[in-house]
């Protein structure tokens, strides 16, 4: 057996190191294409849903302001008083449609910018989800559904009302535009220890198991462009999951196909701080115990 010189025992020593040098470097290479690959394909998939959401957005926007000018338009050139009620109704319900989705983009605007501010409040439960409905009577209406409310006797709870009533709202909205053949929603609210838990319930079509995740997912929405078979731009539930978060909730969803859904959301009780009130928009508790009118 040939003895290697120490001259030749380095070179070999020089050479497998450098052979295990380059295969280290390959596999970084590597490694840093697919993750460039990978953040290539998630900057795609942003920017297609950026342009879908913009696409939504545009009409949800411009059908009811379009709307709202061409019925003011009209109103100035009638006389008889039941035309003028009746074209007053629609500008209502074009203003709080628009008004309805202006909220949604501000709100996901300011938590896209880190601008969300929560100011605790003492809210009243059972008047922020009844202000709630009555802002979207007319969806009510039009779509001939009935809300079944189950709340707790005198359920009130330290939260952020404004950001609980977007939740809200969002959560009731879209319960009323999938509600299915039966036309109920049911929207029920109860609080156990330091949690609240609001469910809203409808019995639509439901949702396949392997589809529960896409529907918090950003711009995300099942239909795009103007031939939709159901209004808004997408955002409705991507929001209402980023506001449960930052009120450091979460939320939970359970669907079967043919029997319709139910997501149900479950926040703490804030502390309460220096802004702290008890009185919100819509939502106001005017009188403590023991105080007379």
């Amino acid at each position: 057996m040939q003895t290697l010189s120490t001259e030749d025992l380095l070179t070999e020593l020089a050479f497998r190191l450098n052979q295990n040098r380059t295969a280290d470097v390959q596999l970084r290479i590597q490694s840093l294409e697919e993750e460039v690959y990978r953040l290539g394909k998630l900057l795609r998939e942003a920017e297609n849903g950026k342009s879908q959401f913009l696409s939504n957005v545009r009409n949800e926007v411009n059908n009811p302001l379009a709307a709202i000018i061409g019925l003011a338009a009209s109103i100035t050139g009638l006389t008889s008083e039941e035309k003028i009620r009746h074209m007053s109704m629609l500008v209502e319900k074009q203003a709080a449609d628009l008004n309805f989705q202006m909220c949604n983009i501000i709100k996901a605007a300011e938590i896209e910018a880190g601008e969300l501010v929560k100011n605790p409040s003492l809210a009243d439960i059972e008047s922020l989800i009844q202000s709630q409905l009555q802002r979207l009577r007319h969806r009510i209406e039009n779509a001939g559904v009935s809300i079944e409310v189950t709340i707790e006797d005198q359920l009130t709870f330290r939260t952020d009302a404004n950001i609980l009533e977007i939740i809200c709202i969002n959560l009731i909205a879209n319960a009323i535009e999938y509600c299915g053949r039966q036309k109920i929603v049911m929207v029920a609210a109860r609080r156990h220890m330091r949690l609240l838990r609001i469910s809203v319930r409808d019995f639509g079509t439901g949702i396949e198991p392997q589809v529960h995740a896409e529907l918090f997912q950003r711009f995300q929405q099942g239909e795009t462009g103007l031939r939709k078979s159901h209004a808004g731009h997408g955002l409705g539930l991507c929001l209402v999951k980023e506001l449960v978060t930052q009120l450091d909730g979460r939320v939970e969803i359970h669907s079967t196909p043919g029997q319709g859904t139910m997501i149900n959301i479950f926040i703490p009780e804030l502390e309460a701080g220096i802004c702290d009130s008890q009185l919100s928009f819509g939502n106001e508790l005017l009188f403590t115990d023991g105080e007379a009118f």
